[in-house]
């Protein structure tokens, strides 16, 4: 897509008009859709017959069938315009069109000079504009080419960098070969006749902009630095969004979970029954020896203690979602801070005893999860829930 080269040499053809004894060169024109019209200078028809046949050829293909639909040359206004359909079996390669009314930079276009024979690659500058008769009405691009003067790229696509696409086709160039102005050429803008090609379907059209816009973006660094720099920062964005919707996803699918239901419910049903309430009714002052008594306690009643390991594992990735920050705000993360506080304070104790007896960290820790969690859901945590822990103080 963004090599324009290679469009501007499968789209530009030469134009033969064919007789019964000869078949001779007219000059260039240019494809501009996939169902074959066709631009080129009016004054290479003005010298033609009502039954000169014409034909066009493109770069690797079979002479073609062209059929001229409407042809203009006005020299005295600048008018040198002809609208050509050329028949073909399949889609032809085409340029994109741009219809700005000034034009500056550098410029390119191919043709078929008829010294050579062949296609052939013209570049120069745009100088500015020439308004014939003093009318913008009658405005010709201007621009200035070693190679554009020589005979036969009349009619030929004039690719303009800056644009990212076609603005203008050839029509007249210096005759003088020496002097000031000897490389100058005069070209007729394509934004005289954009009504007209709006008669084309809207997927032709919007591909030309489509084309031009991305080969214009690209024609300059500067534009494809802050362009890359964004599209970097948005697949970033993306990324990052996308880690924390599923991180936010998987956490609240295990809290919605039937098995965590099933935990939660065997847990709270432990602390209810007698067992469990005999030790809450020993450890009421609370005075420290609950987290001692606690790992001891738990051991003795193995379901529940596998039980409450289950719990904690889904806390856990609770609360990595909340550091990472990778849990989304509102009220669902939020009412999951007091549950997360009271499950690892109710239990520290029997973290502090599994890491005594297997000699190994627990991946479990209200300590730190105390401590990273902002400070405004800290702060609002200690006043409503309480803590023994020295973060809330």
């Amino acid at each position: 897509m963004l090599d324009y080269r290679n469009e501007l040499e499968r789209s530009t053809g030469q134009i033969f008009v064919v007789s019964a004894t000869s078949t001779e060169p007219l000059g260039t024109g240019f494809c501009i859709s996939p169902s074959g019209y066709v631009l080129t200078a009016g004054h290479l028809f003005t010298n033609c017959k009502p039954d000169n046949i014409f034909q066009i050829v493109f770069q690797g293909m079979d002479p073609l069938p062209l059929m001229v639909a409407s042809s203009q040359y006005d020299r005295a206004t600048g008018k040198d315009l002809a609208i050509c359909k050329a028949s073909a079996p399949s889609p032809l390669p085409y340029l994109s069109l741009r219809f700005p009314k000034t034009c500056s930079g550098p410029m390119s276009e191919r043709g078929y000079p008829t010294v050579i024979g062949e296609q052939s690659t013209a570049n120069g500058q745009f100088l500015g504009i020439i308004n014939v008769a003093g009318s913008s009405a009658n405005r010709l691009f201007h621009f200035e080419s070693d190679q554009a003067g020589a005979p036969g790229f009349s009619g030929s696509a004039v690719y303009s960098i800056k644009e990212g696409g076609v603005v203008a086709l050839q029509t007249e160039a210096a005759e003088a070969k020496v002097g000031p102005q000897w490389n100058s050429v005069l070209a007729f803008p394509l934004f005289h006749i954009s009504d007209q090609l709006d008669q084309l379907p809207a997927a032709t059209r919007w591909s030309w902009w489509f084309r031009s816009r991305i080969r214009a973006l690209f024609s300059n660094s500067v534009q494809v630095a802050i362009v890359t720099v964004s599209l970097f920062f948005i697949v970033a964005t993306c990324v990052v969004t996308g880690q924390r919707m599923l991180s936010f996803n998987q956490m609240m699918t295990a809290f919605s979970d039937p098995n965590f239901d099933k935990l939660d419910t065997a847990e709270t049903a432990f602390w209810l029954s007698a067992a469990g309430q005999n030790f809450l009714d020993k450890h009421k002052e609370a005075d420290g020896s609950f987290s001692k008594d606690i790992y001891p306690f738990m051991e003795q009643h193995p379901d529940n203690l596998k039980n409450v390991l289950e719990l904690a594992n889904i806390y856990e990735k609770a609360s990595d979602c909340f550091l990472g920050s990778l849990c989304f705000d509102g009220q669902v993360c939020v009412a999951l801070y007091p549950r997360i506080w009271n499950f690892y304070h109710q239990y520290q104790g029997v973290w502090s005893g599994i890491e005594k007896k297997m000699n190994n960290r627990v991946d479990v820790n209200m300590e730190r999860f105390l401590r990273d969690v902002c400070d405004g859901e800290r702060n609002q945590l200690c006043r409503d829930v309480g803590n023994a822990s020295s973060i809330c103080h």
